[in-house]
């Protein structure tokens, strides 16, 4: 399994939702703009927040939203790479630190 993509600075630039690989799945995907710390570039990224199927805190699309619609920058987000490419990696995990504005 690949290592974790840390980004920092991320702007949520959209959320939205996708069936998943079933029926019964459907996955919460982020797309961001953000600093990859391994590459040190500015970079656009898409990935899935969480599968609604497996119970995996769908209250997190509340505060993504937000982060969202207020235009606020997250600290940072850790992905997990799926093996098959940047649109399936999985969110891990993502913290504030001192939340700030577009004004």
């Amino acid at each position: 399994m690949a290592d974790s993509i840390y980004f920092s600075d991320v702007t949520v630039l959209g959320v939205g939702f996708e069936d998943g690989d079933s029926t019964e799945s459907v996955n919460c995907e982020i797309s961001i703009s953000g600093k990859n710390n391994s590459t040190g570039k500015i970079e656009n990224y898409r990935a899935i927040a969480f599968d609604f199927a497996s119970n995996e805190r769908p209250q997190i699309f509340g505060i993504l939203y937000s982060a969202y619609k207020d235009k606020q920058i997250i600290s940072g987000m850790t992905f997990q790479p799926e093996g098959f490419g940047p649109s399936f990696a999985k969110l891990e995990s993502f913290h504030f630190g001192e939340l700030k504005g577009d004004n």
